[in-house]
């Protein structure tokens, strides 16, 4: 009985079989027959607004139409908006199949499809929805696999790819569509993106939610960004990015911002692009319409605000900054080669001028500056430079360098103090530079790091020297009117934050004179911020006998050696450093008036010196022993104030 069973479900199967494959191929014959195919070519084309050409139709068991080898032919200077479909399949249901009613399809599903960037420009211009539409709106599906959209790139020969697209769109009622796929990045980019939302094909209206996952950018797109993630809302009014995060150069950084018109050839958009927890001292605000060709926005660099506003026009290659103003001082220009990866920035006023130049090689770049007094982060600079980037190998850890920086310079001043012969390189991390390391001629030398936590905190050893006085432009003034000199050597701790760091110095100076105080050999160490420094333990020796250094430094004052006290063992004060302000008083009127300051007078006198009077000066001396003297003075200063000091001498 059983074996009776099985021979007649196989002998079923076999007519059946035999049935559907007759019944499809008497269907082929007479709907092939009937120039289906032209039908269709012309159906398919008015629905992908072109013109197209189908090699092969086949009619299916299972109610459908499958086409293959859909060739998109476009009239001469048509963009396409299908570059290419390997497969399309039509299914209709039964009733419409049989009744070759085949108008409105259940279903479309694409194969590969292959889309243009003009597909995008409004939504709706992909497909003809109005050959779908019935009186109960649209009912068709759509499913597609293996589709790839083209987007173009700032280089010509280079775009950006979504590939592997598969996803469905689901008619949600009249002509709107809710939409979900997937797709991988390709071309100049490697990632995933995931999207959902709806398309209103009749009112031309779209809104649809892009999570981006792990974008990387690679190093032919002059992009230096990675781990990009994040939300981007696309609707008819434009694109907007929401809490984007990715590292720029390994920086953790995070975006927001809308781009409006997309499509129109002049955008506008409003993005921001900040350091995340404010761990790296570069962000910027940026505005720009390109239809009325305006730009402005602001710039954070290390704390400091820069403003600025200008024309910005757009280009084959990039963009044009023209007649731009920064922080309202600084008349602004720029070209932006995003092409090549050429960027050059011109500053300038009435004092100051600045010339940046950087280029592009994949992750390493140059930065070649050319500063003329610019005041930079508040200190005048004046230099040719070339700043060097290039990745790090030994990039492991989070957290660990990842740029090295090497700087070389034709010549360098900072705040009127010449340099010579200056270079430096440090790591760049997100954490800040370390294992700085500068030298200027083979008399400086500079280590330690920089961090970008809050108020950038600094930790530095400066040495210096051998080196004489005379030749810091600092101690220029005391050289000239011949009261400092001898040579320094030393260092000098840096700690704390950047704007008021905590010193400490250690230093010695061989063969010095200070005002008319010779010695043989001192040291001076301090601690403190600026501009106040106290002494401490501080000696100077002159032959067998040694003397303590009391007081401070200060540079408020232009004397900064006025609160210094040379002290005896016996606790008797045998130099003032108020004395160093009478003689650098004369070297300033003598460089006004054109007197002679060579000239002195005898240690016992009543007397005037000066210009017209306006400055002046009496001793009066008492011996005390055969090596020490009392002395009284009285003077009359530039601001015609009047003091008298006391004070003692010991001859040697």
């Amino acid at each position: 009985m059983m074996r009776k069973t099985v021979i007649g479900t196989i002998t079923l199967f076999v007519v059946l079989t035999f049935v559907g494959g007759l019944a499809v191929h008497m269907m082929n014959e007479r709907i092939l027959s009937s120039n289906l195919k032209g039908l269709t070519e012309k159906w398919v084309g008015n629905f992908l607004h072109t013109r197209v050409h189908i090699k092969d139709i086949r009619v299916g068991f299972f109610h459908h139409v499958s086409l293959r080898g859909v060739e998109v032919s476009p009239s001469s200077g048509e963009s396409p908006l299908f570059l290419n479909i390997q497969r399309v399949v039509i299914r209709f249901d039964w009733p419409s199949f049989l009744e070759r009613n085949f108008r409105i399809p259940k279903t479309i599903f694409l194969e590969s499809p292959k889309i243009s960037f003009e597909s995008f420009r409004t939504p709706g211009t992909l497909f003809e929805t109005g050959l779908l539409e019935s009186k109960k709106g649209i009912s068709t599906h759509f499913e597609f696999e293996g589709g790839e959209i083209h987007l173009p790139w700032f280089q010509p020969d280079q775009e950006l790819l979504l590939t592997s697209i598969r996803g469905r769109s689901v008619p949600k009622g009249g002509s709107v569509f809710n939409v979900q796929f997937e797709a991988d990045l390709g071309g100049v980019a490697h990632g995933e993106i995931t999207a959902r939302g709806s398309i209103d094909a009749g009112n031309k209206k779209t809104n649809l939610v892009l999570n981006v996952h792990e974008v990387e950018f690679s190093t032919d797109s002059h992009i230096p960004i990675t781990n990009l993630s994040g939300t981007v809302e696309i609707s008819s009014n434009g694109i907007s990015l929401h809490d984007l995060r990715f590292l720029f150069r390994g920086v953790p950084y995070q975006a927001s911002g809308t781009i409006e018109h997309v499509f129109s050839g002049a955008p506008k958009f409003e993005i921001s692009i900040q350091p995340e927890a404010n761990n790296f001292p570069i962000g910027i605000n940026l505005k720009a319409d390109l239809k009325t060709e305006t730009t402005s926005g602001m710039l954070d660099l290390f704390g400091e605000p820069y403003e600025f506003s200008g024309i910005l026009t757009k280009t084959d290659r990039g963009f044009i900054l023209s007649q731009a103003e920064v922080n309202h001082l600084y008349q602004c220009s720029g070209l932006f080669n995003m092409a090549k990866g050429e960027y050059r920035l011109e500053l300038k006023n009435e004092k100051e001028q600045a010339l940046f130049d950087l280029s592009l090689n994949g992750l390493s770049a140059r930065l070649v500056a050319e500063l003329d007094h610019l005041n930079l982060l508040g200190h005048d600079v004046v230099t040719f430079a070339t700043l060097d980037t290039t990745p790090n190998g030994g990039m492991r850890a989070p957290g660990s360098p990842i740029f090295d920086l090497n700087i070389e310079t034709d010549y360098f001043v900072l705040e009127h103090e010449v340099l010579r012969d200056f270079h430096a390189r440090a790591h760049l991390s997100p954490k800040g530079l370390q294992d700085i390391l500068a030298r200027w001629g083979n008399v400086s030398e500079l280590r330690g790091t920089l961090s970008f936590e809050k108020g950038f905190p600094l930790d530095l050893v400066l040495r210096v020297g051998p080196l004489p006085l005379a030749e810091l432009n600092f101690f220029k003034s005391y050289a000239a009117s011949k009261v400092l000199v001898g040579t320094l050597e030393g260092k000098l701790d840096v700690r704390g934050p950047l704007t008021e760091p905590e010193l400490s110095g250690m230093f010695s100076i061989e063969s010095g004179k200070i005002g008319k105080f010779e010695y043989d050999r001192s040291t001076i160490q301090f601690s403190g911020r600026f501009p106040y420094l106290l002494l401490s333990d501080s000696k100077v020796w002159r032959g067998k006998h040694r003397f303590d250094l009391k007081g401070g430094l200060d540079f408020n004052l232009r004397n900064v050696f006025k609160g210094i006290q040379i002290v005896n063992t016996e606790r008797i004060v045998i130099w003032n450093g108020l004395e160093l302000s009478r003689e650098l008083d004369e070297v300033a009127l003598a460089s006004e008036s054109g007197l002679d300051t060579d000239a002195s007078a005898g240690e016992n006198y009543l007397g005037l010196r000066g210009s017209g009077g306006s400055l002046g000066r009496a001793r009066v001396g008492y011996q005390l022993n055969t090596k020490t003297s009392v002395q009284l003075t009285a003077e009359e200063n530039q601001g015609n104030q009047e003091y008298v000091t006391v004070g003692s001498t010991v001859q040697f």
